[in-house]
Parts: C-alpha cells; sequence; structure tokens
C-alpha cells in the first residue's frame, strides 16, 4: 500500500512541476504574446496602419489597425507594402476606427 502511495504522489509531483516550468526561450515567450500580421498600408515616423491578415490578439472585427511605437520600437525601417508581425499590448486598445494598440515588437516576414 505504501508503495502504491509512494509511486502516485511521485507521478502527482512530477506532472505539476513539468507543467509549471518557465521557458526562458524568447520564441516561445513570444508565441504566447499577442501578435498580428499583415502589410502596411500608411506608414510615418509615429503611426502604422496595417490591414490584417492575422489575429492573435484581443482586438475583435477589425480588418485593419493603427500601430503606435512601444518603448524600444522605431518605425524608420519600415516600408509601405512589407508584410510584418507586430507583437502588441492589450492592455489599452485604442477605440479609434481603425483601432489602435502598441507594438512592443516588430518583425518583416516573408
Amino acid at each position: 500500500m505504501n508503495k502504491i502511495m509512494i509511486i502516485v504522489l511521485v507521478f502527482i509531483l512530477s506532472i505539476t512541476m513539468g507543467c509549471s516550468q518557465n521557458h526562458t526561450d524568447p520564441e516561445v515567450n513570444n508565441n504566447k504574446q499577442s501578435y498580428l500580421e499583415g502589410t502596411i498600408e500608411v506608414i510615418d515616423a509615429n503611426n502604422i496602419t496595417m490591414l490584417i491578415r492575422k489575429n492573435r490578439s484581443k482586438i475583435q472585427d477589425t480588418d485593419k489597425v493603427w500601430l503606435t511605437p512601444g518603448q524600444s520600437v522605431e518605425f524608420d525601417t519600415f516600408e509601405r507594402g512589407q508584410r510584418i508581425r507586430a507583437w502588441v499590448s492589450d492592455s489599452y486598445i485604442g477605440l479609434s476606427s481603425p483601432p489602435q494598440v502598441t507594438a512592443t515588437k516588430i518583425e518583416v516576414i516573408q
């Protein structure tokens, strides 16, 4: 009886500890964040209007979004027509038309 209880206890602890591990890989962490994929329609130094193709964020029912730069994001390297993936902060979604969100990271995709 004691052996069965020890085996069950070890099994439960191994499952619990395996599920609670923190990932340090940035790709794993980025996949948990909200992001958008699409094409740059309009761009200037402070804003990007993006046509959305893939939406993994809390922004609902829109085909376009207005991105503003986060602290470490600069828009001067991007061009109209580029396909991008933008990680966004869902803590504040501006209720403008199109919706406005802050981009925390942007990368060009192929």
